[in-house]
């Protein structure tokens, strides 16, 4: 059993129907595997479907998200999250805020990011897998 945090970018795709991020939602299902909804993820997506007036599409989102497992920033996420910003910027390396709050979240919970931005999160040492990519043998 694998646990999985759920992008942004992924949930639109799932939400879109896009056949790969379905298939994958399904085998994830299939193996009991734990899916979560990251709250700064919910945010980003509620924020772009009320800012388009998109009521069927927050619906839908409201429907999803009941699904997923929620767990809330705590104070380790932040201060994480915090750390993250300060060594990459050390680096020569910025991130937005987003990404950095999801990078955290996802490595205090010990999961993989499900994103098709994997470029945004490679040097923020999170385990990433892309489903709307081809899979090996598929």
């Amino acid at each position: 059993m694998a646990r999985f945090v759920l992008d942004t970018n992924i949930i639109s795709q799932i939400l879109r129907r896009n056949a790969p991020a379905l298939a994958r939602l399904g085998e994830a299902a299939d193996h009991d595997d734990d899916l979560f909804m990251c709250p700064v993820v919910f945010y980003e997506l509620w924020r772009g479907l009320s800012y388009r007036g998109a009521d069927r599409q927050l619906e839908e989102l409201t429907a999803f998200s009941r699904t997923l497992q929620w767990i809330d920033y705590d104070r380790a996420m932040w201060v994480e999250a915090a750390g993250l910003w300060a060594d990459r910027r050390r680096h020569g390396r910025t991130h937005d805020d987003a990404d950095l709050l999801i990078a955290a979240f996802t490595r205090r919970i010990r999961a993989t990011l499900v994103t098709n931005n994997t470029a945004d999160f490679t040097d923020l040492d999170v385990p990433v897998v892309d489903w709307t990519a081809d899979q090996p043998g598929g």
